[in-house]
């Protein structure tokens, strides 16, 4: 859960927004994804430099979702559906998949390493 923490923050915070839009103004919803963008990319930078991503194709896929909060804030309104589920369920199984294939690539190419030492 150390790795994933972010990630699963950065979903509930997902789901959070869309509600809030549901019940208020355009007003309100701009002044909140700009505030709320610029919060979370402060976020994401200062992890990029901890190394909290796997490579950058985990990065780009943390950065696309807060670009999908950016782009349906100030593009899209009203947000009276429910259909940003799709999107939180697609970009879910993107995330969990790029990063399940990376960890058991990882875990792959140590074990290779770790048997060709004891074969040498």
């Amino acid at each position: 859960m150390k790795k994933w923490w972010f990630s699963v923050v950065l979903g509930i915070v997902y789901i959070a927004v869309f509600h809030a839009w549901m019940f208020c103004e355009t007003k309100f919803q701009v002044q909140s994804i700009g505030v709320g963008v610029f919060c979370v990319l402060l976020i994401v930078s200062i992890y990029f430099y901890k190394k909290y991503f796997l490579n950058m194709w985990d990065y780009f896929v943390h950065a696309s979702i807060i670009f999908d909060i950016l782009l349906e804030g100030v593009l899209i309104y009203p947000h009276d559906n429910y259909y940003f589920y799709g999107c939180f369920a697609a970009f879910a199984v993107v995330l969990v998949g790029l990063r399940w294939y990376y960890k058991r690539a990882e875990t792959k190419e140590l074990g290779s390493v770790s048997s060709e030492a004891v074969v040498h």
